[in-house]
């Protein structure tokens, strides 16, 4: 299943007060939605998510990792917290949080679980994303299911904690869920497309 409990707008790093503000107050009542099912208060939820892959940008800044936790703590929301990259020194570094869990996308192979203890040691590192294929943007043709079984078996075999990314699926509201090959916008679904292509 999806494990995001939030998605946070981006940019907090901003110099722009305003802008800065706005993302303060949407935090605030966020967290009142999100405390009671954190699992420190009794919900089913067992982490939050602090950042998406925020070590793929060229600009990283770990003083904004460390604000949206603190903005998390100072509205009630104690955590525990994971952050979501990459799996190699190159994503990870300058972006991981002491304390914080790291979730490795995916994290295919030992070395790169070696790696997410190294950045950040004494916290746990679980695999996020193991697709069995990949959204498609609004034009493309189907796609055929990929065979992650040697993949999951490495999991399973080494006892790696691991999310088949995504094994449920939801709506993006039509052309809501945003582009990232220069304007075709991405299209809902894949996930049951997914199911259908395994035959269940």
């Amino acid at each position: 299943m999806e494990n995001r409990v939030a998605v946070l707008p981006a940019g907090l790093g901003s110099p722009d007060a305003r802008f800065t503000k706005a993302v303060e107050n949407y935090l605030r009542e966020l967290a009142k939605v999100v405390r009671s099912h954190l699992v420190e208060n009794g919900g089913a939820a067992l982490m939050a998510q602090i950042e998406n892959e925020h070590g793929s940008y060229p600009r990283r800044d770990h003083d904004y990792v460390v604000r949206l936790r603190d903005l998390w703590v100072k509205n009630g929301a104690r955590g525990p917290f994971y952050t979501s990259d990459g799996a190699s020194e190159d994503y990870l570094k300058g972006v991981t949080l002491t304390g914080a869990a790291v979730r490795l996308d995916p994290g295919e192979n030992e070395n790169e679980w070696v790696t997410a203890r190294k950045m950040n040691p004494g916290v746990p590192v679980f695999s996020s994303e193991t697709p069995p294929g990949w959204f498609r943007h609004w034009g493309e043709l189907n796609q055929s299911a990929t065979d992650v079984s040697k993949q999951v078996r490495f999991y399973m075999e080494t006892k790696k904690s691991f999310n088949p990314y995504m094994l449920h699926g939801g709506s993006n509201f039509g052309f809501n869920a945003s582009a990232n090959n220069g304007g075709n916008g991405l299209r809902a679904g894949c996930d049951q497309l997914r199911l259908r292509l395994a035959g269940r």
